[in-house]
């Protein structure tokens, strides 16, 4: 009679897709916080460097014809930059990329757990944890926003990046990391 299926064998190829959409959620929300993080920060920078003092310092420093269109350029693209970056709702999109990208970390950390302790659990826990953790992922996708600068090219990039990632943790060889990648990028 043969043995009954393993916690391994039962849990571990579903297990291993919600790793996998868990952790690029985590990397797309990292970039994304990243990304809103160094605008918010180039934004503050030109404001602060064209305030109303600055720019009176400005006129004195620049009083060539030279100076006067760089400081008017600088100034316009200050004006820009604080007018998207209130209009965007740049350090709500930080803040909330941040805790997504926290939610998601906090999710993988228990599914990778969950995967070491799979040949070490009966398949009672190991059904009861997963349906926990297919759960919290469900939820976590739900309230993850996606954000209209992530493009393809970038979803690429990041793809690629989680599949060395897969590699070098030992959940997935080169080829099916690189048969993931190809079925993802379409």
């Amino acid at each position: 009679m043969p043995d009954p299926p393993s916690a391994v064998d039962l849990y571990w190829d579903s297990t291993y897709r919600i790793l996998y959409d868990t952790w690029m959620q985590e990397l797309i929300s990292e970039e994304l916080a990243n990304f809103w993080g160094r605008f918010n920060a180039i934004s503050s920078i030109l404001i602060a460097a064209t305030a109303t003092g600055s720019a009176i310092a400005g006129w004195t420093l620049f009083n060539t014809t030279a100076g006067k269109v760089i400081w008017g350029v600088l100034s316009g693209v200050a004006a820009l930059f604080s007018l998207l970056d209130s209009t965007l709702g740049v350090p709500a999109r930080v803040k909330e990329q941040s805790d997504t990208r926290t939610m998601f970390l906090e999710l993988r950390l228990k599914l990778e757990h969950f995967c070491s302790s799979l040949p070490r659990i009966d398949v009672t826990k190991a059904e009861q944890e997963y349906d926990s953790l297919s759960k919290q992922h469900e939820d976590a996708r739900m309230k993850a926003k996606g954000d209209v600068i992530w493009t393809k090219r970038w979803q690429s990039k990041t793809q690629l990046q989680l599949n060395e990632i897969m590699v070098n943790k030992g959940y997935a060889s080169d080829e099916s990391a690189e048969s993931i990648a190809k079925t993802r990028s379409r």
